[in-house]
């Protein structure tokens, strides 16, 4: 069981629910009371259970997803085609300057960093 939260994007949601599950599975090995099991699920999940908790702790509140630093640029271009801002076909998507959009899309996110990983968030 591996949950990454330093991909592409992250969907702070999902990994509320995650973490949320990762708690439950681990209070009904507690409630097991065989040490040697809790032991074995913490080593197995511990690690995942520790990184999303700290994440989710220091993640902005009131944010819905964040978008991976190295993803950015892409992103927008990927948005602007997805929302119709810029048609599949059109020619005027050669002359736009994409790091400039990024950097003004950017305005309308908020900076995170965690494990020196950086994030636009919103």
């Amino acid at each position: 069981m591996n949950y990454e939260v330093d991909g592409r994007i992250v969907n702070l949601k999902w990994v509320r629910a995650e973490l949320e599950k990762l708690k439950q599975d681990r209070e009904v090995w507690c409630d097991a009371e065989h040490d040697a099991k809790v032991e074995e699920w913490d080593i197995e999940n511990g690690d995942d259970l520790n990184r999303m908790t700290r994440f989710l702790d220091d993640v902005p509140a009131g944010l819905e997803y964040c978008v991976h630093n190295d993803y950015f640029l892409q992103y927008v271009e990927d948005y602007a085609y997805d929302t119709g801002a810029v048609g599949e076909d059109s020619w005027i998507a050669n002359y736009i300057d994409w790091e400039k959009a990024a950097s003004d899309l950017q305005l309308n996110y908020t900076y995170f960093k965690f494990d020196d990983t950086e994030y636009w968030c919103r």
